[in-house]
């Protein structure tokens, strides 16, 4: 499984991951890239998409990205108080 993490996550947090490849958006030098975009090119290198972005799902239709319905492909929204 190939795991893509937002900007927002600190670049050591990659090494909490040992069984999965990990890329950052920072590391694919796409900083900066707003969240359409983002979620365009996402699509094209990982398998999963994970962001600190609270506000992701309410600027974006995933629905219109391409992430759905392929079957593989889920967008992770991370938040302080999720287990």
């Amino acid at each position: 499984m190939r795991l893509l993490l937002d900007e927002n996550f600190p670049s050591d947090f990659v090494a909490e991951f040992t069984d999965v490849e990990v890329l950052t958006v920072h590391g694919l030098g796409w900083s900066g890239i707003k969240n359409g975009e983002l979620l365009r090119r996402a699509k094209q290198v990982c398998d999963v998409f994970v962001t600190l972005d609270r506000n992701l799902e309410f600027q974006q239709n995933i629905k219109t990205t391409g992430w759905f319905p392929r079957s593989t492909s889920t967008i992770r929204l991370c938040h302080e108080h999720d287990p």
